[in-house]
């Protein structure tokens, strides 16, 4: 049953929930989910973790489900707490590193965990559809940019449906092979659990100084996979990125691929470079 993989702890006095999926052996790689996805994304993707020897962790973002909210509605306060509850959960699975896979929204999420926790990750970081700021990138889509300039306050209801459209109208039929009980109680679990989505939208908009970060100061490389057709962060975005991103960066371009088609079908890439410790030789030469 899918319950059996939906797990809950407390940290201090906040409820924190995430999920785990994979190998129960595997090597463990925390999931940074998508706008519009919930801790339920490791259960749809179990079978492609098994695949590739990967033990998901994907946390609750606070706000998200029963997770309890930050202390404080304020962009750094809400990813700093998301950040520490991914440390709770390894401290409870015994983990002491992971690797790092963020999915579009997930972004500024995977990279501030590398960030304040370097310590905590293998040093083996990739990311699908990476989202960045329109207040950062000039590539991004006008309609992010005039959402940026605006007060948060204002367009977070808009924004939100806007973002988790992209998510929330993939068919079940792209997950073809859920082995954890039935598609149709996994996606109750999924379609249960929402909250949270107007601090990350605020997140999402917010300048990626205001994240505590800075892209070039990140401790490890990242390797991106971006689809050349992506229509919600177009593959210029993901090019911006790789340029600001540590020496050894490397971007992975799909031909042919839909934001969606990356976000679904470049996972399974990106764990295997993650697991398997791929080597990219170009990057090998670049160090």
């Amino acid at each position: 049953m899918a319950s059996n993989f939906l797990r809950s702890i407390r940290v201090g006095d906040r409820l924190v929930e995430y999920a785990v999926s994979g190998c129960v052996e595997g090597e463990p790689v925390l999931l940074f989910y998508p706008l519009g996805a919930c801790r339920c994304m490791a259960l749809l993707l179990d079978t492609t973790a098994r695949r590739s020897g990967a033990r998901l962790i994907c946390v609750n973002r606070p706000g998200m489900g029963n997770t309890s909210p930050a202390a404080a509605c304020h962009v750094s306060t809400h990813l700093h707490t998301a950040c520490q509850d991914a440390v709770a959960c390894l401290d409870n699975l015994q983990v002491d590193r992971a690797s790092i896979l963020f999915l579009c929204a997930g972004s500024p999420f995977g990279l501030a965990f590398c960030s304040q926790f370097p310590e905590r990750t293998t040093g083996r970081v990739a990311g699908c559809s990476a989202w960045v700021s329109p207040a950062d990138c000039p590539n991004a889509r006008t309609i992010y940019k005039l959402a940026a300039s605006l007060m948060p306050e204002s367009l977070l209801s808009h924004a939100v449906a806007l973002g988790a459209q992209c998510f929330q109208s993939m068919p079940l039929s792209v997950f073809p092979e859920i082995d954890i009980g039935s598609s149709e109680g996994v996606m109750q679990y999924y379609e249960d659990e929402f909250g949270g989505e107007g601090e990350d939208v605020a997140v999402l908009l917010s300048p990626s100084e205001s994240w505590g970060l800075s892209y070039r100061k990140l401790p490890f490389p990242v390797s991106l996979f971006h689809g050349e057709m992506d229509e919600t962060v177009p593959l210029a975005c993901g090019e911006w990125l790789c340029d600001q991103l540590p020496r050894g960066t490397r971007l992975y371009s799909m031909e042919g691929a839909s934001h969606s088609d990356v976000l679904l079908f470049g996972v399974d890439s990106a764990l295997r470079r993650l697991v398997r410790r791929v080597v990219d030789k170009a990057a090998e030469s670049d160090a």
